[in-house]
């Protein structure tokens, strides 16, 4: 009985929404390994395309981009025409991170933090939904399963992370279960 209450302890929505999310990409990853180039590649542009639609109506920094190239996502109609949008800089994410968040977002809380190791001299903190966690596994899984690991092998993975109210193991595990 112990041990059943122990796991139902885990059981959130929130886990089996990203078991969820997981699932679909480890799925998708492990299917497009095998897809032609063509198959790629247009997977890629249809992906591109979809992306500028969103970035346009709904992140404000690139509201304010386009127009200031005089140009829309319709007007992307190529790669030599996707050369042409200004690469995004780690100064701009500094200077404008809450112009980089979709208006979509309404409570920027649910957002993780998260920061690169600064490797360069100076580490970048930018923010991550939740389904990123599942995502990044979802592909991290399927690289490693290549050399025989599994999702359930034991493992350890140091990384750069805040830690909040003093709590090591946050939600991390949860993930797990």
């Amino acid at each position: 009985m112990d041990r059943y209450f122990s796991f139902l302890r885990y059981v959130r929505l929130r886990n089996i929404q990203h078991r969820i999310v997981y699932l679909r990409w480890y799925n998708f990853v492990e299917k497009s390994q095998w897809w032609t180039k063509d198959e790629f590649e247009n997977y890629q542009w249809r992906k591109v395309k979809v992306l500028l639609k969103y970035a346009y109506e709904s992140i404000p920094y690139y509201k304010e981009l386009f127009i200031k190239i005089g140009a829309t996502p319709g007007d992307i109609k190529s790669w030599l025409d996707f050369r042409n949008i200004p690469i995004l800089t780690r100064e701009t994410i500094r200077e404008r991170s809450d112009d980089l968040i979709s208006k979509h977002i309404k409570n920027k809380s649910k957002l993780k933090y998260v920061t690169t190791s600064g490797t360069t001299g100076e580490s970048l903190g930018f923010y991550k939904d939740s389904d990123g966690e599942a995502i990044s596994r979802a592909f991290m899984c399927s690289q490693w399963k290549r050399v025989g690991y599994h999702e359930y092998s034991k493992r350890i993975m140091l990384r750069g992370e805040h830690i909040k109210n003093d709590k090591l193991f946050h939600e991390s595990l949860e993930y797990f279960v």
